[in-house]
């Protein structure tokens, strides 16, 4: 056993010591096939960064976290023109547990925020987070911070693993590298993306169902809310076409905000597929939702069951 244990040691060592080596020398081109391709598509590069610097600042007011349909269709423009500093913090195929770990970074940087809007698309209630974690620990220029790391190491999958390893080492070892904005998306304010391509044309729904892991994470993120005095506030977005879920128990009685009430919701002219807005969407939804979040900062009764 203990031969076996002096082994791995061994192993892990030498694999450290390449991983090094391999993220100091390597060409762009060999890094991309062993490991991953970074790009600037979904925006960490650059929100990761201005977030941090806000953060240590006390700000923002208002956080938003949350899949793509929070990342495309919340423009934080909306909700400054009402005298609220608000921040999207949200990433493409973002879980709860994801989402947890982000509330959880935010605080221990020394963001004070008075109200978190958790956008809760209910078809990643299932989902596993790897690729929201291969965004955020990979596209970004700076080192990992633990809970980023936490993250990679709770995905199970080694190849997540040794891709944030190798990257955390890197910016470590190197000068950030010059990102080139993608072309198909343009950005306003503090981390809105908006794209523009052909409106949806037919889906066919299946029901939403909450995995354990991300209940227990949805669990803790609450409870972080409440240890901290801050306002969670959910919301659904606008769907175009049906989809079935039922609200989970652990989400009752929060502050809730249907996008079904939105009256634009079913103008399939204002997305791009079955749940993302474009840009005019994401426009007219924004300032609606902003007031939303608004009426439950001031009032809190308004607070659905």
């Amino acid at each position: 056993m203990q031969a076996f244990a002096l082994r791995l040691l061994a192993f892990c060592t030498t694999a450290l010591a390449v991983l090094v080596l391999f993220a100091a020398f390597a060409p762009a081109e060999m890094e991309g096939e062993w490991f991953a391709r970074r790009t600037s598509e979904h925006d960490t590069y650059r929100r990761i960064p201005e977030f941090r610097e806000w953060a240590l600042k006390g700000g923002p007011e208002v956080l938003i976290l949350g899949p793509s349909t929070g990342y495309l269709g919340i423009d934080p423009e909306a909700f400054k023109a009402r005298g609220r500093a608000t921040f999207n913090l949200s990433s493409a195929m973002q879980t709860l547990e994801v989402s947890n770990a982000l509330l959880d970074w935010s605080l221990n940087l020394g963001a004070t925020p008075e109200a978190v809007l958790l956008d809760v698309y209910p078809r990643l209630w299932s989902g596993d987070g790897t690729a929201s974690i291969k965004d955020l620990t990979v596209n970004r220029p700076t080192p990992l911070e633990w809970p980023f790391l936490k993250l990679a190491l709770q995905s199970g999958d080694p190849k997540t693993v040794l891709d944030a390893l190798y990257f955390h080492l890197k910016d470590r070892l190197q000068p950030a590298q010059a990102w080139e904005t993608q072309p198909h998306r343009y950005h306003r304010g503090h981390t809105h993306s908006r794209k523009e391509v052909a409106p949806i044309k037919h889906f066919n729904p299946k029901p939403a169902l909450l995995s354990d892991d991300n209940l227990r994470a949805f669990v803790r993120l609450k409870r972080q809310c409440e240890d901290h005095g801050i306002k969670l506030i959910l919301s659904m977005p606008p769907l175009p076409c049906k989809t079935e879920y039922t609200k989970p128990d652990a989400m009752k009685g929060l502050p809730w905000i249907a996008g079904a009430d939105w009256p634009l919701e079913r103008v399939d002219t204002l997305y791009y597929d079955d749940h993302h807005l474009r840009g005019i969407g994401a426009e007219l939804y924004s300032e609606w939702l902003a007031e939303q979040v608004e009426n439950h900062l001031v009032e809190p009764a308004l607070a659905s069951n």
